[in-house]
């Protein structure tokens, strides 16, 4: 991969079939490959091309959903396929396979703050994320788990084999 078109990265993650990386330059998200579930977004343009004239990787600025002010992205990660990120004041924003992103049916194409609930009277930041199959884990600062997205085979530690979830904290 010729990376003249973006330079150097400072976090990378992997799906079954696509690509992020952390542009250091501006901390635009850059994502490449399959978009068949928005994994890569339905907001992202490509921003240069390479050598031999295809597009390079599009790249994109992650903003608040609510301020619509540029948040600083800290990680990455990616699932089979959903793509997350974290920012450096610990909020999650995720996008992809639906449901793995809001434990529902349709495909988000714009980064999303699915953890809401980590706001609530006392708030915990998240830390850590991993992208499986289906489902996504997170882990707040204070150590709980949140597990959400499809259920089979037990993957989101409910103690049941149900398909579908919804954002939990496993004891």
């Amino acid at each position: 991969l010729a990376t003249t078109w973006m330079g150097a990265a400072t976090a990378v993650a992997a799906g079954r079939y696509h690509s992020l990386a952390l542009r250091a330059s501006d901390g635009h998200v850059c994502a490449w490959g399959s978009n068949v579930r928005l994994q890569l977004s339905s907001v992202m343009v490509a921003t240069a091309t390479t050598a031999r004239g295809d597009s390079a990787a599009p790249c994109m600025q992650i903003n608040d959903t609510t301020s619509s002010t540029a948040v600083t992205i800290s990680s990455l990660a990616a699932g089979h396929e959903h793509s997350l990120a974290i920012t450096s004041d610990g909020r999650l924003f995720a996008w992809g396979k639906g449901s793995a992103v809001l434990a529902q049916s349709a495909d988000v194409g714009a980064p999303t703050a699915p953890l809401a609930d980590f706001a609530g009277p006392t708030p915990s930041y998240v830390y850590e994320v991993a992208g499986g199959d289906d489902h996504t884990l997170a882990r707040t600062a204070r150590g709980a788990l949140y597990a959400w997205g499809a259920n089979d085979n037990g993957r989101l530690g409910t103690g049941c084999d149900a398909i579908g979830g919804a954002l939990h904290a496993p004891a």
